[in-house]
């Protein structure tokens, strides 16, 4: 008889024990022990740059990310990741863009402020090279162009797809750029571009192959019909646009002139009044204005929601109307409420509610603070 030891797969993974299929005698315990597969070891978290995709808080906090400084103080960043400027058509959004790709090549000011010299490349997929050709001329005026800055009209490219952003990297590896400009952002992609779930993929795998490649890419765009001057919500299409970002300029015409509003992740708000100089084609810092006005802040937005009004809000109806995140509101109304400017009405489920103080409340509040930090 047949001895019956422990059970095996065959190729039709149904269990079968040994010595059933016309063998004789069992097996031996080293056989078997060969046949248990290893323990496996535990795997490493993913690298991504320069530190583990999971880490330890205490390792991420004491890492030591190297420090980026902007390329242009206060209007544009240095290092990676994605830059909108955008535009109404004919606003002169290229001709910026233009200006600012040649003051990297040559150094100097950028609407008065100065410029790293840095690596660059204008990739243009409209107009004719001709054109092209002469306005770089007059902005380049008697300068003397330097090596590796590149200029491609209309090469067909594609960051809507894997392998046009393959082609895209290898190009930028090639070259040594360290900003590029696409002019315009529509050229370059077939995707319905106010749908968020066709363009939020796109933009997620741009501003991970830029911080790969350790570039700088500003999108030429256009602004929204309609759109209130140099708001970064009236950038045209869906919204993980103005989302996706390191920073969104807008340039929009105002009283003659124009007008370039910066938007930025990680820096003040900026305005600055400019003309155009026909002669040079370069945008110049209007003196008869002020040349930077600084945005009002944010508790002072979430004030001007309540002028006017003794309407009783909460924090998602505020977040909702003004287009900010519930944690911003939140944090603009623990500064309105400690300045006395705005008071709590209660509650509507688990949300509290928010008004506006009259002037004596506000007063009156005010004056027993000062009471009770007399000594």
């Amino acid at each position: 008889m047949c001895a019956i030891t422990a059970p095996r797969r065959d190729a039709r993974d149904e269990y079968r024990p040994e010595g059933l299929d016309g063998s004789t005698g069992g097996t031996d315990l080293s056989v078997l022990a060969a046949r248990v597969r290893p323990p496996r070891r535990p795997r490493r978290p993913p690298i991504i740059g320069e530190i583990a995709l999971l880490t330890s808080l205490t390792t991420f906090l004491t890492h030591e990310f190297p420090v980026t400084p902007f390329l242009v103080p206060g209007l544009i960043p240095g290092g990676s990741g994605l830059l909108i400027l955008a535009g109404l058509p004919k606003a002169g959004k290229t001709l910026l863009s233009m200006q600012l790709y040649i003051a990297f090549l040559t150094g100097e000011t950028f609407l008065g402020r100065p410029v790293t010299p840095t690596a660059a490349t204008y990739i243009v997929e409209e107009g004719q090279a001709g054109r092209i050709q002469s306005r770089l001329r007059r902005l380049l005026g008697d300068r003397v162009p330097v090596a590796g800055h590149y200029v491609a009209v209309r090469p067909g490219l594609r960051l809507d797809t894997a392998d046009g952003r393959a082609r895209f990297a290898d190009a930028v590896r090639a070259s040594g750029t360290q900003v590029v400009f696409v002019d315009p952002l529509a050229f370059v992609h077939q995707l319905d571009e106010n749908a968020n779930g066709e363009m939020a993929p796109m933009l997620h795998a741009l501003g991970g192959l830029t911080h790969d490649l350790g570039v700088l890419v500003v999108l030429v765009h256009h602004q929204a019909k309609g759109a209130a001057p140099g708001d970064s919500r009236g950038i045209r299409g869906a919204g993980a646009l103005a989302g996706a970002t390191e920073g969104n300029l807008m340039l929009s015409r105002s009283g003659g002139g124009h007008r370039l509003t910066v938007d930025l992740r990680d820096g003040e708000d900026v305005a600055l009044d400019l003309f155009l100089d026909r002669t040079t084609l370069r945008f110049r810092v209007d003196e008869r204005r002020p040349v930077v006005r600084e945005r009002a802040t944010l508790a002072d937005r979430v004030a001007g929601a309540f002028a006017g009004s003794d309407e009783a809000v909460d924090v998602k109806t505020l977040s909702g109307r003004m287009c900010l995140s519930d944690t911003a509101v939140s944090t603009a109304l623990r500064e309105l409420v400690q300045a006395g400017l705005v008071g709590t009405a209660g509650t509507r489920g688990r949300s509290i509610l928010y008004r506006r103080l009259t002037t004596a409340e506000t007063a009156a509040i005010c004056g027993y603070r000062a009471l009770w930090d007399t000594p």
